[in-house]
């Protein structure tokens, strides 16, 4: 009896209608567990590149900044000397000092900041501080204490960049220092 009631409900409840297993159905979800996971990876990585790609692209905007600023220096100062560690930048009415440690190149503004010409960075302080790898500096001629040429080695992570800036100076001036 127990068989006939069986049977009889196996052929009540068949179904020509194809579904899935339990198996089948299993390991569609673990398919699709899967291809998230690898997705969310993906973006993982992808966004920490784009964040890695975005502070590199500041540090290089930053030399950029430093780069034009340094050259609009040396090229509105009227006379650039090396005292030491330290190039004095000579305007009419104020003198910048770029002053040289181991790891570090300070800008320094004295005299009128009013009309504050050299703005580094965008930013309006006077003493403003750039990590820097090593300088060098080259004279006028042998007699002169006038620099008309120097080099700052920048890093920005693992690279080195060279920013070289060449003062040019007045004929006017190139007489004088021939005058005695």
């Amino acid at each position: 009896m127990f068989e006939k009631f069986y049977y009889l409900m196996k052929s009540c409840y068949k179904s020509n209608v194809p579904a899935f297993t339990l198996w089948e159905l299993m390991i569609a979800m673990l398919i699709t567990s899967l291809i998230v996971a690898l997705s969310y990876g993906a973006y993982w990585k992808f966004t920490m590149i784009l964040k890695q790609e975005s502070a590199h692209a500041e540090l290089m905007h930053g030399i950029r900044l430093l780069e034009r600023e340094l050259y609009q220096l040396t090229q509105g100062c009227n006379t650039i000397t090396r005292e030491g560690e330290v190039l004095v930048f000579e305007f009419p009415d104020n003198i910048y000092y770029l002053e040289f440690s181991d790891s570090t190149m300070l800008l320094v503004q004295e005299g009128n900041s009013d009309d504050c010409k050299f703005t580094l960075n965008n930013q309006y302080s006077e003493n403003q501080e750039f990590p820097v790898e090593a300088w060098t500096s080259g004279y006028l001629n042998q007699h002169s204490e006038h620099i008309d040429r120097f080099q700052i080695k920048c890093r920005a992570d693992q690279q080195v960049y060279n920013l070289s800036f060449k003062k040019t100076y007045t004929n006017r001036f190139l007489y004088s220092l021939k005058q005695p």
